[in-house]
């Protein structure tokens, strides 16, 4: 079981922007119903989106076989159960959060456009964070700098998400261990 196509980049390359990927990466892409990918060329694919019912599933991991896990895992569970599970794992997250409808005041002006940010800046602080514990500085700054950890930790507080905050200095203690 595979998909249409398996992506290697090797250990060096520039994955996004300038900045070089320390280690090997492989990515197997699946397209299934409307979505379809076709070669163009030497190193050179389309992926065209039909109307109708269509996936496009993209799975990674630092090696071959995580990689073939990830793709396998996706390509053989209903679309239905993976987005259930992903719906069911960001409502936990989220649920762990300061009820801030609660604690405002409905006559906050912009109360609604205000607890949209609070979520949306959430989800931005959790989908930068990787499995170290550390936030990315930005899209194109792949380093965990102490400055802006130290703020990403305060909001992941002020959000009550005590455990990221945690995650933050677990993974600072392990870069600039005491002596």
């Amino acid at each position: 079981l595979s998909g249409d196509l398996l992506v290697e980049s090797p250990a060096g390359t520039p994955f996004y922007g300038e900045y070089p990927m320390p280690v090997k990466q492989y990515m197997e892409v699946a397209a299934r119903g409307s979505v379809q990918i076709a070669a163009e060329g030497p190193g050179r694919y389309t992926v065209t989106c039909n109307p109708g019912e269509g996936y496009l599933y993209v799975a990674g991991g630092p090696l071959y076989p995580d990689c073939i896990t990830h793709a396998r895992q996706a390509l053989t569970s209903p679309y239905d159960s993976l987005l259930a599970t992903t719906r069911a794992w960001w409502q936990r997250f989220s649920a762990r959060r300061h009820d801030f409808a609660r604690t405002l005041p409905r006559s906050l002006p912009m109360r609604d456009k205000l607890l949209s940010t609070i979520d949306e800046v959430s989800v931005a602080l959790k989908t930068q964070q990787g499995v170290e514990g550390g936030v990315l500085a930005g899209h194109s700054y792949h380093l965990a700098y102490v400055r802006d950890e130290y703020g990403v930790s305060r909001c992941f507080l002020a959000l009550g998400y005590d455990q990221e905050a945690k995650d933050i200095l677990t993974a600072l203690s392990k870069e600039f261990p005491q002596n």
